[in-house]
């Protein structure tokens, strides 16, 4: 008599660690923007958060187009189960570092590593994951406090090594809700077009 065994194979488990489309390290507004446009891409988005988003020490956010008032935790809440409800997961887990090895990065945490194609870096506590890439740092000029930026960032995100990108302030913008937001998801834009080999817009109905 013979016995059949049938071993189910995780894809996303394979090659040494659990495997997405694209990593976003920070949940602040920028990262969770970029994840809600990746997800709705149905690219496969894990987002890491410490919860140090200096947004959510903001009481009452009177600048945001379309919401006449709303905390920041509020609004980091709201952002959180969008990007949820879209496909993105969200693991509360500080990342321990990051690398690229070949085509992949791999990022490393308590839990295990992780690996994508795509990582975007928008954690402004942890901007040190940017100097082990080997990309310089400098002071952000368009905040009145010390906090770092990508030298010479633009704003667009794009870094000089391939498929890393950078959204929020460490991307060289000044310090508002909003533009953080829109910039996130122009990052999330130029990857889901790369990834899906087509220009990617999300029509709303």
């Amino acid at each position: 008599m013979k016995v059949l065994i049938y071993f189910h194979v995780d894809q996303h488990r394979m090659k040494g660690g659990m495997s997405y489309d694209v990593i976003i390290l920070g949940g602040g507004i920028s990262g969770l923007s970029a994840a809600l446009y990746t997800g709705q891409a149905q690219l496969k988005t894990l987002v890491f958060d410490t919860g140090a988003s200096q947004i959510t020490r903001v009481s009452k956010l009177n600048n945001y187009p379309g919401i006449e008032v709303i905390s920041g935790e509020e609004l980091i809440s709201v952002y959180r189960k969008q990007a949820e409800a879209y496909g993105a997961e969200v693991r509360d887990e500080e990342v321990a570092s990051a690398k690229k090895e070949g085509e992949e990065f791999l990022v490393e945490t308590a839990s295990g590593t992780y690996r994508s194609k795509y990582l975007v870096v928008s954690s402004n506590a942890n901007s040190s994951l940017l100097s082990d890439f080997g990309i310089e740092l400098e002071v952000n000029p368009r905040i009145p406090r010390p906090i770092n930026q990508m030298k010479d960032g633009d704003g667009s995100g794009e870094t000089s090594i391939e498929n890393l990108y950078v959204a929020g302030l460490l991307a060289g913008l000044p310090s508002q809700a909003v533009i953080a937001a829109g910039q996130g998801a122009s990052v999330a834009v130029k990857i889901a077009t790369k990834a899906l080999e087509k220009p990617y817009m999300w029509h709303d109905v």
